[in-house]
C-alpha cells in the first residue's frame, strides 16, 4: 500500500528520517513526538500512495498519529497517547448517570449572519439572519460531514443557527431537535436587550466601561446585576446533561460561538474565566468524545479546512 513512501514522507515531516521502523514496531516514540507537538501545528503534506495523492492537514499531533495508524491498519490494536482511542478517564463527568455507550459530539457554529457581517451585538435577537455567504458556508459543512452518521441533530432555534442546521441536515431522516438552551445569551430578565443590535464601535462609545470589561474580563461583565458568562456556565452544564441523556452514539449540535466556547470549556473542566481561551469561526467544527462516565476528550477544535477546500471528514 505504498507504506515505504508513507514512512519516508512522515519520517521526514517528524524529523525522524529513516527511524520510522522504530515507530512502526511500537509506540515508544509517540510520547517523544507528543513532546514536540508544537513543532508540527499547521504542517501539511502530500503523500503518493499507489499513484494517488493523499492530502492531510495536521491540526494536532494526536490527530496526525491517529490518521497514520489508521492508514497502517493498526487502529484496533494500538493504544495511542495514553488511551486516545479508548480512554478510561478524562475530566469531570458531565452526565448524571452512566451512559449506555461512548458518544461523539460534533459541534458546528452557524454560518455568517447579517449582524456578523455588520459587527453588531447579536445576543438572542432573531433579527440577524443567515447571509448568502453564510448559507454557502453551511453547505460546505454539509458536504464535509456527509459521510458521517449522526443519530440526532440538536440546534438553537434562533434563525441564523436554525437555517444553518436545516442546510446541514438535508437528506437526513431524523427530525431536527431545537433546544432553547442552545440559544445565545438567553436573558429571562430582559436586562441585556438594550445592547443587542448595536455595532461594536457604537457599544464601545456608549458603554466604555462595560465594553472594556466584556472584552478583557468577561466573567465579571454584568449589566444591571446580570452576569451572562457566569449564567452561561450554569446553563451549559445542564445542556450537556440533556444532550448526553439522549439515546444514540453520534450527535450533531449547531449553535453560536459563545455557546460553543462554553460547551468546550465545561466539557474540559475549564471555568468561565477561560471564556476567551476558545474561538470558533463561522462554520467551524469541533469534536468531543465522551466515555461511558460522561467524561470528555477534545478530538478537534475549530476545524475550518472545509471552508477553503473540498475536504470530506471521515470520522
Amino acid at each position: 500500500m505504498g507504506g515505504e513512501v508513507l514512512d519516508a514522507r512522515c519520517g521526514e515531516a517528524c524529523g525522524m528520517g529513516d527511524d520510522m521502523e522504530a515507530v512502526r514496531g511500537g509506540v515508544d516514540r509517540v510520547t517523544d513526538v507528543e513532546d514536540r507537538a508544537g513543532e508540527f501545528e499547521g504542517v501539511g503534506w502530500d503523500v503518493g500512495v499507489d499513484g494517488e495523492v493523499w492530502e492531510e492537514s495536521m491540526i494536532s499531533i494526536t490527530g496526525w498519529w491517529t490518521g497514520f495508524w489508521r492508514m497502517e491498519n493498526f487502529k484496533d490494536t494500538i493504544s495511542l497517547t495514553g488511551g486516545a482511542l479508548e480512554f478510561q478517564k478524562a475530566t469531570t463527568s458531565l452526565s448524571s448517570e452512566q451512559l449506555p455507550s461512548p458518544k461523539k459530539i460534533t459541534l458546528v457554529r452557524h454560518g455568517l449572519s447579517s449582524w456578523n457581517a455588520e459587527s453588531r451585538v447579536q445576543g438572542s435577537s432573531d433579527l440577524s439572519v443567515l447571509t448568502d455567504e453564510g448559507a454557502k458556508q453551511a453547505e460546505r459543512c454539509r458536504k464535509a460531514l456527509a459521510n458521517i452518521h449522526f443519530d440526532k441533530c440538536f440546534a438553537s432555534p434562533i434563525t441564523r443557527a436554525k437555517s444553518t442546521a436545516e442546510i446541514l441536515w438535508q437528506g437526513r431522516k431524523e427530525p431536527l431537535i431545537y433546544y432553547d438552551s442552545l440559544k445565545e445569551f438567553v436573558d429571562k430578565r430582559d436586562k441585556l436587550n438594550h445592547v443587542q443590535h448595536l455595532e461594536a464601535e457604537d457599544a464601545k462609545q456608549r458603554y466604555p466601561k462595560e465594553y472594556t470589561t466584556w472584552r478583557e474580563d468577561p466573567v465579571n461583565f454584568n449589566v444591571n446585576g446580570v452576569y451572562p458568562i457566569r449564567d452561561l456556565w450554569v446553563t451549559t452544564a445542564e445542556t450537556w446533561r440533556e444532550i448526553l441523556s439522549n439515546p444514540g452514539e453520534s450527535f450533531l449540535v449547531v449553535t453560536h460561538k459563545s455557546i460553543l466556547r462554553a460547551l468546550v470549556c465545561t466539557a474540559l473542566g475549564l471555568g468561565p474565566k477561560r471564556f476567551r481561551a476558545i474561538d470558533v469561526n463561522n462554520g467551524g467544527i469541533c469534536v468531543l468524545n465522551f466515555n461511558k462516565r460522561g467524561e470528555a476528550m477534545l478530538h478537534s477544535l475549530n476545524m475550518t479546512a472545509h471552508m477553503y477546500t473540498d475536504l470530506t471528514y471521515m470520522h
